[in-house]
């Protein structure tokens, strides 16, 4: 696993609103629920927003396209996502923490810098004229080429 910080926590089945004190060792950054906080779920991941601050955890899945069904493939993955989106984005992907509990490892999970809503692609697509995001989305696309 690449680094991030001091050894990363999460106490698996910490209730929502204790997750973010848990944070704190991954951060550095001690969080209060009122700062922000939300839970959205997609079909592979849940990511948990907190604060300044985005966890994302795979599902345990095991899908045509994807195979998250063990920690270790989870862990990997985690692991590929920061390498491939540091290239693009590396202030916003610090690393992959580890999901504990009682001292074992059980999951990992992506940390990510929160970015303002109004840079989402979906608020780009739906504001901005096409010209404007359409400038953007091929300057990605000739990075990533």
């Amino acid at each position: 696993m690449g680094t991030f910080g001091p050894t990363a926590t999460l106490a698996a089945g910490a209730p929502l609103n204790r997750v973010p004190h848990a944070v704190h060792g991954m951060t550095g950054a001690a969080l209060e629920p009122t700062d922000g906080c939300a839970v959205r779920e997609t079909h592979i991941s849940i990511l948990l927003f907190l604060g300044e601050h985005v966890l994302k955890l795979r599902k345990p899945l095991r899908l045509d396209f994807a195979d998250f069904s063990t920690p270790a493939a989870r862990a990997q993955d985690c692991q590929r996502e920061v390498d491939l989106n540091r290239r693009l984005a590396p202030d916003v992907y610090l690393g992959v923490a580890e999901v504990t509990m009682g001292g074992e490892t059980l999951d990992h999970l992506v940390v990510m810098r929160r970015l303002p809503a109004e840079r989402s692609l979906a608020h780009l697509v739906c504001s901005e004229p096409e010209p404007v995001w359409g400038v953007e989305m091929r300057s990605v696309a000739r990075t990533l080429a």
